[in-house]
C-alpha cells in the first residue's frame, strides 16, 4: 500500500467523482517505444486526443484551428478526477514508465529525402536545383532512441470502464508510430490500491512519474524525480496557458525496471 506522505496535502486535492477510483493501466507492446525523454506519454493526452479525433470535426465554423495562442483550448472531458492545488488544476494521471526495460535504449535510424519528380508535379514554381545537402528539402539520417521493453505502465485516478473503452482503439503510442515503433497489443485496466495523490503521481516505486508543479510537490522533493522546468500541466500541454514551473518525472533510466 503506497502513502502519500511526500505531498503538500494542506496544499492539493483531489476530486473525484462517483465511480472513479485509483487505476493501473498497462499497454503490452511488441517490442518498445520510441522516446527521447526517458518515460513515455502521458495518460491524460492519450485520452484526450482519442476524445478530440472524435469531436474536432463537429466543431462550429470559425472556430481556431490548431492552437492559437489568443484562445484558450477546450479542455477534454476526461474520465479522470482532477487534482486541484492553488487557483491551477491538471488530471489525476502519469506519463508512462517502461517494465522491464533495457537498461541501454536501441537507436533506430531513419532517412528521408525530396522526390523532385513529386514536387514537380505538386507545385507551380520549382527552382532549378533542390539541394540535398541544406535547406528544407536537405536528405536526412535521424537517429530515433527506441526504449526496448514488454510493457508500459501509468497510473491515475480515473473511470475503469469509461478509460478502457477510450483506449481500446489506441493501438501504437510514442513517436514514429508511422514506421511500426510504439505498436500495442493490447490495454489491461485494473485498480489500484494506493492514496489518490499518489495514483495522480508516483509510479510504482514512489518516484515522480508526471510533470508536477513545485507548489504541489515543493522545492525540496521527497521522491525521486527530475529537474524543474517550465512544461504543461495538461493537454494539450503545447499552448502557453498549460504551462507551469513543474518538477518533471524521474527517468526510466533511473531504476524503472520491475
Amino acid at each position: 500500500m503506497l502513502t502519500a506522505n511526500s505531498f503538500a496535502k494542506s496544499y492539493t486535492s483531489v476530486d473525484r467523482p462517483a465511480g472513479v477510483v485509483p487505476l493501473q493501466v498497462t499497454a503490452h507492446l511488441v517490442s518498445g517505444i520510441a522516446s527521447g525523454v526517458g518515460w513515455g506519454p502521458a495518460l491524460d493526452g492519450l485520452l484526450a486526443a482519442r476524445l478530440w479525433a472524435e469531436r474536432k470535426h463537429d466543431r462550429p465554423a470559425g472556430a481556431p484551428r490548431g492552437l492559437d495562442p489568443d484562445h484558450e483550448p477546450e479542455d477534454m472531458p476526461l474520465p479522470l478526477a482532477r487534482v486541484h492545488y492553488d487557483d491551477g488544476w491538471y488530471w489525476a494521471a502519469t506519463c508512462g514508465w517502461p517494465v522491464a526495460v533495457d537498461p541501454v535504449p536501441e537507436v533506430r535510424y531513419w532517412a528521408s529525402r525530396a522526390d523532385q519528380r513529386h514536387l514537380v508535379e505538386m507545385c507551380d514554381q520549382v527552382p532549378k536545383e533542390i539541394s540535398e545537402t541544406t535547406g528544407r528539402w536537405r536528405s536526412r539520417v535521424m537517429p530515433t532512441s527506441v526504449l526496448m521493453c514488454p510493457r508500459m505502465r501509468w497510473h491515475a485516478v480515473g473511470d475503469p470502464s469509461a478509460v478502457a473503452e477510450l483506449l481500446a482503439p489506441v493501438r501504437a503510442i510514442g513517436k514514429r508510430r508511422g514506421t511500426g515503433e510504439g505498436e500495442v497489443l493490447r490495454w489491461d485496466v485494473d485498480r489500484l490500491d494506493a492514496d489518490d495523490l499518489v495514483a495522480a503521481h508516483l509510479d510504482a516505486q514512489g518516484r515522480l512519474a508526471r510533470p508536477t508543479p513545485v507548489a504541489v510537490i515543493g522545492d525540496d522533493p521527497r521522491v525521486p524525480c527530475g529537474p524543474v522546468a517550465n512544461y504543461g500541466i495538461r493537454p494539450p500541454t503545447m499552448h502557453p496557458s498549460r504551462r507551469e514551473v513543474v518538477r518533471l518525472p524521474s527517468p526510466a533510466e533511473a531504476g524503472a525496471i520491475l
